[in-house]
């Protein structure tokens, strides 16, 4: 049922485009349903941003340690390791928005089990 209700959650997010503060001591949970989390230690904020960012980027220690058991891969989008090759850049007269780049390789870091390569037209 606890999954259930955190999908119920992400879907009248998306549907009333409001902001919701769901506070929670679940960090797969809050990784899950969050696009921004804070992470807090002694009442205070030490590290806020995208799930992302938090897990790669910890800010410091106490953060490393929070994140240290999440499976890298599981909060990883492709969208966020794309960078087009230099030679391929669009041409003045195509709007950039309908530009995308051609490859994106994951490298493998240390925790993570794999290595990818996303490919498509230039």
């Amino acid at each position: 049922i606890r999954r259930n209700m955190q999908d119920e959650l992400i879907r009248l997010q998306r549907e009333l485009h409001k902001t919701i503060v769901f506070i929670t001591h679940d960090l797969d949970e809050a990784l899950k349903i969050g696009d921004r989390i804070a992470i807090m230690r002694d009442g205070k904020i030490v590290q806020i941003g995208p799930p992302e960012a938090i897990v790669l980027n910890p800010a410091n220690e106490y953060v490393a340690e929070f994140t240290r058991d999440v499976r890298r891969e599981s909060i990883l989008k492709a969208s966020g390791v794309m960078t087009a090759p230099a030679w391929c850049s669009p041409p003045a007269r195509l709007p950039r928005r309908r530009w995308r780049p051609w490859k994106a390789t994951v490298p493998p870091r240390p925790g993570w089990s794999i290595r990818t390569t996303v490919t498509w037209g230039c």
